[in-house]
């Protein structure tokens, strides 16, 4: 989708309004292999990650926390 988006205004919106959880992405298997790495290196700190998505926003916590759980499977 962000190859699709044609000016900065639209980057910024899509970056505040459409953000999905970090793997729902193609970038799924890199980040994958960064906090993998990130363990081997000893990294034993937290990581956060934004999901900034209006849809997400609409919908009950228990039924975010469900499907993330259920992908993560």
């Amino acid at each position: 989708m962000w190859q699709e988006v044609p000016t900065f205004a639209k980057h910024l919106n899509t970056a505040r309004h459409f953000r999905v959880f970090p793997d729902e992405t193609a970038h799924s298997v890199a980040l994958t292999e960064l906090v993998l790495r990130l363990d081997r290196l000893g990294y034993r700190r937290d990581c956060s990650f934004n999901v900034l998505n209006d849809d997400y926003q609409q919908m009950p916590l228990p039924t975010i926390a469900a499907c993330t759980h259920a992908r993560n499977a």
